[in-house]
């Protein structure tokens, strides 16, 4: 499984995926099954914006100050004022996932489900396709 946030960084990604499909993919499905065992999950997608994956979390953590500075999603450098990706992972997420709120990931977490049983359902129908591995729940690694 790819997990592709649905946002100007992936435009071509879509774009190439409707090729291959044969069909307008712009990441508003839960997920889209590309060949054997190769499946594009978007980010699920706010109504009218892009959406990357920290968009899933909550305003309090999006918010959270670290070090006298704020988050900018954008950014992959810490610069005056603002942190980095980076460092919302390490240091904001990692630091604080006792108390994050990951409620909005759960649609995330259903595609991943429904990857999963569609895949189980292919291998059973096709005897020479592998079986999928089962999966443990996703964790925070510290």
């Amino acid at each position: 499984m790819m997990v592709l946030d649905v946002d100007k960084g992936t435009t071509q990604i879509w774009t190439e995926l409707s090729k291959i499909l044969g069909t307008k993919v712009a990441g508003e499905d839960p997920y889209y099954h590309v060949f054997d065992n190769l499946y594009i999950v978007p980010v699920p997608k706010k109504p009218g914006v892009e959406t990357a994956i920290e968009d899933l979390f909550d305003a309090a953590t999006l918010g959270y100050v670290h070090d006298g500075k704020t988050f900018d999603k954008d950014s992959d450098k810490d610069k005056p004022g603002t942190y980095s990706k980076n460092t919302f992972a390490t240091k904001v997420v990692r630091d604080n996932r006792s108390t994050i709120d990951f409620s909005g990931f759960e649609p995330l977490l259903e595609a991943f489900e429904d990857v999963q049983a569609h895949y189980a359902s292919r291998v059973s129908a096709y005897p020479g396709l592998s079986p999928a591995v089962p999966v443990a729940s996703p964790v925070l690694v510290p």
